[in-house]
């Protein structure tokens, strides 16, 4: 069995039992829903959505949002390109060898990404005593790796330390201000005590 296939037996073992993944999307929500607006795209692809409900904050931005998660046999047939491709919390789970491959993936399935990737230790363990995160790099490492697979790649800026965050397309001066005030606008909310995440 290859690692990729040892990797989707283990998160088709944590669905089986009920696992929760997928929710960390819904906390960086705020921050990819700015650049759903101002994109305006016709289709989205929620790539290794897990569990999550993302897909329906995305709906009211773009009716026609798709999800993809190979570990979940409801959801694992492969989507139609699409205008726009979200993948969060994802790729760190992938082993460094089959990483292009994944990343070649969501190149083909769209040129313009938001893509967010944790770059420290996972919570979850595996069934197989592993560490979730298989994949623990700098920033600047998964910067490379993407432009790799995509013309464009710009690190998002905002989105909290912690989580490496880009985009694979250029935005206007105008989309570029609109996004940030949002992002801000969550942050000040956030600190006020008034909005979460």
């Amino acid at each position: 069995m290859t690692t990729r296939q040892n990797v989707l037996d283990q998160y088709r073992q944590l669905h089986a039992a009920g696992g929760d993944y997928g929710s960390t999307s819904i906390k960086r929500a705020p921050y990819i829903l700015p650049h759903v607006r101002a994109l305006r795209p016709s289709s989205v692809i929620d790539y290794g959505c897990g569990t999550s409900r993302l897909w329906t904050m995305i709906a009211a931005c773009c009716p026609d949002v798709r999800r993809y998660d190979p570990a979940i046999p409801e959801l694992a047939g492969r989507p139609e390109p699409a205008d726009l491709l979200i993948s969060v919390d994802v790729l760190e789970h992938i082993h460094e060898p089959d990483l292009d491959g994944i990343i070649a993936d969501m190149a083909a399935l769209s040129k313009r990404a938001v893509i967010i990737i944790d770059h420290h230790i996972a919570k979850t363990i595996l069934p197989n005593g592993q560490n979730a995160h298989a994949t623990i790099k700098p920033a600047a490492w998964w910067q490379e790796r993407l432009q790799r697979h995509y013309p464009y790649v710009e690190r998002i800026r905002g989105v909290r330390r912690r989580p490496a965050s880009f985009r694979t397309w250029r935005m206007t001066s105008r989309d570029r201000l609109a996004v940030g005030l949002q992002i801000a606008m969550h942050r000040v909310l956030q600190l006020a005590g008034l909005q979460k995440g």
